[in-house]
């Protein structure tokens, strides 16, 4: 069942999505720091700050809208096709057809983030053979710092996807998903001070990002509530699926 949902997204808009989404931050910031190195304002460059950057850039509007896009776009292939129907009469069961589009989503996720890190380190490495004299590859690589930062931005689009893969499962309409997500991430943008006192999903990334990121500890209490979300999402929309659903 995995295999036939990879085949159905290859040559999907949403691949392209996917992978303009991972590449514009990087490219932006390694673009920038180009800019800086050429005006002589800022050659000596750390693996840590550049990656930084580009987790904070990605938080405003870039991950938490692929977050939108994954889902909305892996149900709507079937609501566009009108396939539902089909698929829910074959010898499968129901659990399996749910936890593969999930799978597929969350792959989507990951798929994001790998890629981002990949074009990160490319477009650093190749700053690096212009100016050798950066120190780039002379300073410490801060994987742990990496690690726990980035461990922190998926689980808090996690908790977007989720919950718009839910959400895909009573609105049937591509277009009226990706709006509510927008609004959402406008709003979370907008309400951002009030966000650092209370959750709303769709800034997380942003709060987990900017908010007190001291120390080593990877789950704060922002990342428990995204947590709690996840689960309460899951377990909502995997039942809604098996006794509700009918495509």
């Amino acid at each position: 069942m995995f295999s036939i949902e990879v085949s159905k997204i290859k040559n999907t808009a949403l691949m392209w999505f996917l992978l303009i989404g991972s590449l514009l931050i990087p490219l932006a910031v390694a673009v920038s720091v180009f800019e800086e190195a050429l005006k002589n304002i800022n050659i000596h460059q750390e693996w840590g700050s550049g990656w930084y950057r580009v987790l904070r850039g990605s938080s405003f509007f870039t991950a938490p809208m692929i977050m939108v896009l994954i889902p909305s776009f892996v149900m709507d292939i079937e609501y566009r096709s009108s396939s539902w129907k089909y698929l829910l009469t074959l010898p499968v069961t129901r659990q399996s057809i749910f936890h593969s589009k999930l799978l597929i989503c969350i792959l989507g996720c990951l798929f994001f983030y790998l890629s981002s890190f990949l074009a990160y380190g490319i477009a650093m490495s190749v700053y690096w053979f212009y100016f050798p004299s950066s120190g780039l590859f002379d300073s410490e690589f801060p994987i742990l710092q990496i690690a726990i930062l980035s461990l922190r931005m998926i689980i808090s689009s996690i908790a977007i996807m989720i919950l718009h893969f839910g959400l895909s499962l009573f609105i049937k309409n591509l277009i009226y998903n990706i709006g509510i997500g927008v609004f959402g991430i406008v709003l979370g943008i907008l309400t951002f001070d009030w966000n650092m006192k209370f959750y709303f999903p769709h800034s997380s990334c942003l709060v987990s990002m900017f908010k007190s990121s001291a120390g080593t500890s990877a789950i704060t209490r922002y990342e428990i509530i995204s947590i709690v979300l996840i689960i309460i999402s899951y377990l909502s929309s995997f039942w809604f699926f098996r006794k509700k659903f009918r495509g």
